[in-house]
């Protein structure tokens, strides 16, 4: 089952992941957040943006192909991994949207 991943980091900051079924990583926080309540609050942000694509921001670069999931100023507070082709990038999209909104939420 898709989940969110709540990451406690050794610097006390904590960060937050969206995993398919698989444990693959479709996008993850960008900040590090101070309180675990903070990174809750933007898995929840998450959930809310994820059902308009006009959230999210294609990257292409040398590195390959992410996804950024924008805030309401327009700014990414998620991104995901780069992948090698767009196809790949699609499916990870597709993927994202689709178990973002129903996905739990487990401590790590």
């Amino acid at each position: 089952m898709a989940h969110f991943h709540l990451i406690e980091r050794d610097d006390g900051t904590f960060g937050f992941e969206l995993r398919t079924p698989d444990g693959s990583v479709v996008l993850a926080g960008i900040a590090m957040y101070p309180s675990r309540v903070q990174a809750i609050a933007d898995v929840a942000q998450v959930r809310a943006r994820s059902l308009d694509s006009a959230h999210f921001r294609m990257l292409d670069t040398d590195d390959g192909h992410a996804f950024e999931l924008l805030d309401e100023e327009g700014k990414a507070f998620a991104r995901s991994p780069f992948w090698p082709d767009l196809g790949e990038r699609a499916d990870r999209l597709r993927s994202c949207r689709m178990h973002a909104i129903g996905a739990p939420l487990r401590m790590g």
